[in-house]
């Protein structure tokens, strides 16, 4: 656990006297109320961006060195959402206990939503699978596999999506990993939070961040692990725009 007792007030009176003017009074007193908190801040932005140092804390207001800390931290590790978005008093305690760690992984109620959102060459791709084989609330999805073979009638004829299997995901990794159709198992996994990564298995509602501890190692586990996300995003795209060109053609293969 990083120290967040290392010399607050110090940290604070060096960054009072480097700053290029005189600190809003506004700031300055939230400052010298969260000097621990501010300290800690400080020393993230150290240990994660050192070269970038001045142009996070080059900023006057809390929720503004948060935002360029996100924005500069996102683009070098794993997506912070920006606080300011939804918050313009975000403060240093509620970043450093509640971090906006970005999780976009699929809801129960998106799977209801997925046949009117989702381009048919993404959705397609979803057919190969058997629901009741990894969600333990399938019984509650009872029919949601025939919404989507409806939505796609439109696009591919009836006689090829009753001829589609339906497989474990087991069974998908087993007939296309090592394959050009490798995307197919990862749409599956996307749609379901099956993909062993924080991006993809959690959502802004399920995603617990304070269990997240800014030590890095565990920043370089979510760095590793957005990665990972995002190649197998990469994977299912490539295989969506293959069945673009020619949906009906290319689903058959």
């Amino acid at each position: 656990m990083v120290d967040r007792y290392t010399g607050p007030l110090s940290v604070l009176a060096g960054k009072l006297r480097a700053a290029a003017g005189p600190p809003s009074l506004r700031h300055l007193l939230s400052v010298l109320g969260d000097a621990e908190n501010y300290a800690y801040f400080v020393k993230l932005v150290r240990d994660f961006l050192p070269e970038e140092e001045p142009a996070v804390m080059g900023h006057r207001g809390a929720s503004d060195q948060i935002s360029a800390f996100c924005a500069l931290f996102s683009g070098k590790y794993f997506p912070l959402r920006d606080p300011t978005d939804w918050d313009d008093d975000y403060g240093y305690g509620e970043f450093l206990n509640h971090p906006p760690i970005d999780a976009v992984g699929w809801s129960y109620e998106n799977l209801h939503e997925m046949h009117d959102v989702m381009k048919p060459e993404y959705l397609a791709l979803l057919l190969f699978l058997r629901l009741d084989s990894v969600l333990t609330y399938a019984d509650e999805l009872e029919g949601i596999r025939t919404v989507w073979v409806e939505s796609l009638k439109q696009d591919l004829p009836a006689e090829i999506l009753q001829r589609v299997p339906q497989l474990t995901l087991k069974e998908l990794h087993a007939a296309v990993d090592g394959t050009a159709y490798e995307g197919v198992v990862h749409a599956c996994e996307i749609a379901l939070g099956e993909t062993g990564t924080y991006y993809f298995d959690y959502n802004e509602e399920s995603y617990d961040r304070t269990d997240f501890d800014w030590e890095p190692e565990e920043v370089e586990a979510c760095t590793a692990q957005y990665q990972k996300a995002m190649e197998v995003a990469r994977n299912q795209k490539d295989q969506a725009q293959c069945l673009a060109v020619d949906l009906r053609t290319r689903f058959e293969e």
